[in-house]
């Protein structure tokens, strides 16, 4: 009886054994049948609000989401890994990410995450880029055409489900080429929305230190309703050739053709890093030519020229401004041609993150006298200051800080400062890839890694919430 009841419990529990494997399999197949997903749109702009939900997974299943791109020849990709809850939902809107390119709960890591396939990792990234700095492959430069997106997801290595989306930059616009036959002066390009869609707020946008013209941003303003002018005012075409003895009425003339030209009730001045700089003087100088102003990463001090070359602004003398044929009074930067400065400026530059101009700004800043402020005291029109506390140009947000404490009385609740406590100088647009933004190969007067600053996730994140901070800023002045 003993060996027959041995037999019998081995068989007994060999048949148990099987009917769980065989249940869970029919479960998983249930699951397999069952698992409904909800998808991104298919077709927007970027910085629209991103969904992605699976219902159907086992509780506590793992699942990994990945995104692929083909941009300037290579493939990018990014990834990260969801824990189903005990309802068998992923939903990326609420859940955190872990173990990839982003973590934490944002449903747009996909986006901006991207790394190069054949260097995945910022370490490998920074090793590639170091040894070949004039890679354009290891850039993820923005661009303008639509950005072409496949997301898969994966459970245990096995995919399960793909779709290819598409996120568009802009939409499309009328563009205007501002030039002789428009104005014998001005230089620059005007985009106009939908008439539909058309608000009563126009922009008009300054880029920075490296001069040309600044398109994205104004496409993308253009795209909510915004019209929009980028406008040049060195460094493109017949424009001067040289970032120094800038006249402040030119932006006046242009800001008055603007207003006349397009229609628009409320014109809004933005500027970005020197451009914000322009933009505040020329609010502080021409009452009434701007009836707002957005100063994203600014000074709060008048600073030297730019000169023909990344890089001149070492030992230019001259200030950048000039108002009624006179240089506006500058800070003067600091002898930066001792052994030891040029020294650590060469070899901060030979290797990421780069040189950071920062601390030397912060030196001279700290010393300038009053004089050289801008005097934003005599702005009469509402402002938003945009921020990166880990700026690697110069401390804009000790900037943002003294210009807000200098605003005058009667519109001082109509100044709103935004803060970004782990972005840098440049953010850039939502939904653009920021893995590679916090630092620039320049081969200029200067040639070598400069540091912009900022995380990929903290350069992602001023880049959401900022320009919604922009949009609800122009909608504000839009309404009655």
């Amino acid at each position: 009886m003993l060996p027959y009841l041995g037999a019998s419990r081995s068989f007994l529990k060999t048949w148990v054994t099987a009917v769980v494997v065989a249940f869970v399999c029919a479960s998983l197949r249930v699951h397999a049948n069952e698992t409904n997903i909800t998808w991104p749109a298919a077709d927007i702009l970027l910085g629209a609000p991103e969904t992605l939900r699976i219902d159907g997974l086992l509780p506590g299943q793992r699942i990994m989401l990945t995104a692929r791109e083909k941009r300037q020849g290579s493939d990018w990709l990014a990834y990260a890994d969801y824990v189903a809850d005990s309802r068998g939902v992923v939903d990326t809107a609420r859940d955190p990410a872990s173990g990839g390119t982003w973590d934490g709960v944002d449903p747009t890591g996909w986006l901006w995450s991207m790394y190069p396939v054949a260097n995945a990792g910022a370490a490998l990234l920074t090793q590639a880029r170091q040894q070949k700095p004039d890679d354009q492959t290891l850039i993820a430069r923005p661009g303008t055409a639509p950005r072409e997106i496949t997301l898969a997801l994966l459970d245990a290595g096995e995919l399960f489900a793909k779709r290819t989306i598409v996120r568009r930059r802009a939409e499309p616009d009328n563009t205007i080429e501002v030039d002789a036959s428009l104005d014998d002066q001005l230089r620059g390009r005007v985009f106009l929305p939908k008439p539909a869609k058309a608000k009563r707020v126009g922009v008009v946008v300054l880029g920075g230190s490296f001069g040309g013209l600044l398109e994205r941003e104004p496409r993308w303003l253009a795209g909510r309703g915004f019209p929009s002018m980028a406008l040049g005012y060195f460094k493109y075409r017949d424009l001067p050739a040289s970032g120094s003895h800038l006249p402040l009425e030119y932006f006046d003339r242009a800001l008055r053709w603007f207003r006349d030209h397009q229609q628009v009730e409320v014109v809004v001045l933005m500027g970005r890093s020197r451009g914000a700089e322009a933009a505040l003087l020329v609010a502080a100088h021409f009452p009434g030519a701007a009836d707002a102003v957005i100063a994203q990463v600014p000074s709060h001090v008048v600073n030297n020229g730019e000169g023909t070359s990344w890089g001149d602004w070492l030992t230019d003398t001259d200030s950048m401004w000039t108002l009624e044929g006179t240089q506006i009074a500058h800070v003067p930067y600091p002898p930066s041609q001792t052994e030891l400065a040029v020294a650590r400026r060469r070899r901060s530059a030979e290797r990421l993150p780069g040189y950071s101009t920062a601390p030397e700004y912060g030196q001279i800043w700290r010393e300038a006298d009053v004089k050289y402020s801008i005097p934003v005291e005599r702005i009469n029109v509402p402002v938003l200051i945009q921020a990166g506390r880990l700026d690697g140009i110069w401390p804009s947000v000790w900037a943002a800080h003294e210009l807000e404490a200098r605003c005058a009385p009667a519109v001082c609740d109509q100044w709103r400062t935004d803060i970004f406590d782990l972005a840098g100088h440049a953010w850039g647009l939502p939904g653009e890839i920021t893995t590679t933004r916090a630092s620039v190969f320049v081969k200029q007067r200067f040639t070598g890694f400069v540091s912009l600053g900022g995380t990929p996730a903290g350069n992602a994140r001023a880049a959401r919430v900022g320009w919604r901070s922009i949009e609800d800023f122009l909608d504000q002045l839009a309404s009655p």
